[in-house]
């Protein structure tokens, strides 16, 4: 149960957000709960449960994809069963997912009569959102589909077109179901139903993430609607299908960008003067020769993170590079025999970061090498800790914090890298990691410092973070040595975990922030030392079930940043074939979870290690172009604006040409 003070404090912070976007009670509650239940949560008077509770924070545009956040035994059995239905959806595990999704329903979705909170109405609504994309993959008919989506949008949303959208609130969730149902509509969708949840976005504040979960689906049914229906001009649905291509850049995500692209393309090559014959005999070196001499004038999106984006009145060019960019995806699509066209829509329900408090403490209590009377003294009874860990009960929430703090963790059940309520503090920080990842070292020092005002250092993990990110900062503007930096990342992991409780053999559980800090270090580490070699076992060691079993979906960002660098080092040791199979496992997973970031990252690393065999004479089972896997790099790092990248891998051909 939650204490009275933590029930308090997320009761302000509901209030604030729904105040802040100027809701009423009604608003934000309505097919959720009633508004004196609300009021009741908003005072700190009532607590909720954890469905309910998220389904009120996404109304109120809260829905990062980079908490971390822990659970007692019984929800995260409920949470793990969710994870493992979705991932037989994205999978195309039909008959699986069908029968996991049956034990699933009559588990906790059937009516339960005097629930209070109504839980069972969004339990029933995953369901059917869930079952819905389960026939889509069988091919069902349109009119079995509408139905099934119907349900679903009228367990929470009832009427949701008797009046204007602007006046209500609605979840990520809520408006791809709104979405899902238009698209299914007897008699054909409304034209102006797409374009009031595309006017419902841009007047959200949703952050770069969300708009990109949102509005590029709305943007190609509409477009893909054509003039006729719509009554807008192909000028108009060109500017809808670029700014949703746009968001989709500036998010480094896939959501409909193979079809947002196709339309484009469609509708220039019909334009006056014919940008299909003017471009018809480019070659992708020649599109971006042409791209390095043009002038691009640079606006700032609608996203909160203000990330540039591009704008041109060249349709001959833009026809050009959204020909390259359309094509590129095809070839990956079919190499690794995936769909072009986005057919799941399983990232609105996957939830990241999740563990369990009583896993949580039993692993982490033994990593440290603690007693069951250390950890728990002056906090609870060895019995209690005994059959916590065992899973026979779920701790108070102050057992949990008292415990956590003692094992090196943060203090909440929920946060991002980040321990702070401010949502400034979170945006800014995507917006450093952009900047991050394009080297711009300047804009990131600056963000750094108004991240550093709006958080507290007294907090572990803070300090931690802030120490990490100066140390990186410092070496990408080389004002320091590796064992400096190795020896200043040191410092910040072990505020929280020492170096050698990583090193021993066992199993683990570490932070985000934690893994983070070792894969930094490792970089100014001596290759050749134990103690590298050590830490590349045991990164393995960890994420080797995870990648075997069903819930590599919720772990993505974080597998992708540590196994990343793990298979490039092994790449640089001769161990290719190793190598090769965990950058198989790393493309297939950003494929089907529609993730750009490290797409040409990876295809990178297979080509690397391909040419090293060939001058080793190693025999390999597949041969590999040496133009066309780098410009395949070169145009999806344009696709995903990382310049930095984009640069290298330009350099890099060029140096192959002139060898």
């Amino acid at each position: 149960m939650a204490s009275r003070k933590d029930k308090e404090a997320l009761g302000a912070y509901i209030k604030n957000l729904r105040e802040k976007k100027g809701f009423s009670l009604d608003q934000v509650c309505e097919g959720l709960c009633t508004s004196q239940q609300l009021s009741k949560l908003e005072k700190g008077e009532k607590a909720t449960s954890k469905l309910l509770q998220d389904a009120l924070l996404e109304r109120l545009g809260v829905g990062a994809e980079d908490y971390e956040q822990y659970l007692s035994p019984e929800d995260y059995d409920r949470w793990e069963m969710r994870q493992r239905i979705l991932h037989r959806i994205i999978w195309a595990q039909t008959e699986p997912a069908r029968e996991l999704l049956k034990e699933y329903y009559c588990r906790y979705a059937k009516d339960s009569e005097g629930s209070p909170w109504i839980t069972d109405r969004l339990e029933r609504q995953f369901c059917l959102s869930a079952w819905a994309q389960i026939r889509v993959l069988e091919e069902a008919p349109d009119k079995e589909l509408g139905a099934i989506i119907d349900e679903a949008v009228s367990l929470t949303m009832p009427g949701p077109w008797e009046k204007p959208l602007k006046e209500q609130a609605f979840s990520f969730k809520e408006l791809n179901l709104l979405l899902e149902a238009e698209r299914y509509r007897r008699g054909g969708p409304l034209a102006k139903h797409y374009k009031e949840i595309l006017s419902y976005m841009e007047a959200s504040g949703a952050d770069y993430l969300g708009m990109a979960k949102i509005y590029p689906k709305a943007a190609y049914l509409l477009c893909s609607s054509g003039p006729e229906t719509t009554g807008e001009t192909e000028e108009g649905l060109l500017r809808y299908c670029g700014h949703a291509i746009e968001i989709l850049r500036n998010s480094m995500r896939l959501y409909y960008l193979w079809e947002l692209l196709d339309l484009r393309e469609q509708y220039l090559g019909r334009q006056p003067g014919s940008s299909a014959q003017i471009g018809g005999g480019k070659g992708t070196q020649e599109i971006f020769k042409e791209k390095e001499g043009r002038e691009t004038s640079l606006k700032f999106s609608n996203t909160p993170e203000g990330i540039p984006e591009e704008e041109s009145d060249d349709s001959a060019y833009v026809y050009r590079i959204t020909r390259a960019w359309k094509r590129v995806l095809e070839t990956i699509y079919a190499e690794f025999q995936m769909p072009k066209a986005t057919v799941s829509y399983c990232y609105l329900y996957t939830e990241k970061g999740v563990s369990c408090i009583n896993d949580v403490v039993r692993i982490r209590r033994r990593m440290l090498g603690m007693s069951r009377k250390a950890l728990c003294d002056g906090i609870c009874d060895e019995k209690t800790l005994r059959r916590l860990e065992r899973k026979e009960t779920s701790p108070q929430r102050a057992v949990t914090l008292a415990l956590f703090e003692r094992l090196g963790l943060p203090g909440t059940l929920i946060h991002t890298e980040m321990v702070t309520a401010s949502p400034q503090a979170r945006r800014l920080m995507a917006k450093l990691r952009w900047y991050d990842n394009n080297l711009e070292t300047q804009k990131a020092e600056a963000l750094l410092s108004q991240i550093r005002s709006l958080i507290s250092a007294d907090i572990r993990c803070n300090q931690q973070m802030l120490v990490q990110q100066e140390a990186n900062l410092q070496k990408l503007q080389k004002k320091t040595d590796n064992e400096t930096y190795r020896r200043r990342l040191q410092e910040a992991l072990e505020l929280t975990l020492p170096l050698e409780v990583f090193l021993q053999k066992g199993e683990k559980y570490l932070t985000y922030q934690e893994q983070t800090c070792i894969q930094n270090m490792m970089q100014g580490m001596d290759k050749e030392s134990e103690e590298f070699w050590i830490c590349m076992e045991r990164f393995q060691e960890m994420y080797r079930p995870v990648a075997e079993g069903d819930l590599l979906e919720t772990v993505n960002g974080i597998y992708g940043f540590i196994m990343r660098y793990v298979q490039s080092e092994l790449g640089n040791h001769g161990e290719y074939d190793l190598s090769d199979q965990y950058l198989q496992l790393l493309l297939e997973e950003d494929l089907r979870t529609y993730r750009m970031p490290s797409i040409a990252r990876c295809l990178y690393a297979r080509w690397w290690n391909y040419t090293q065999r060939k001058q080793r004479g190693i025999p390999t089972s597949r041969a590999l172009d040496t133009e066309t896997e780098l410009s395949n790099c070169i145009q999806l790092s344009c696709l995903s604006k990382l310049t930095s990248d984009e640069s290298f891998f330009k350099e890099k051909l060029q140096y192959e040409k002139e060898k």
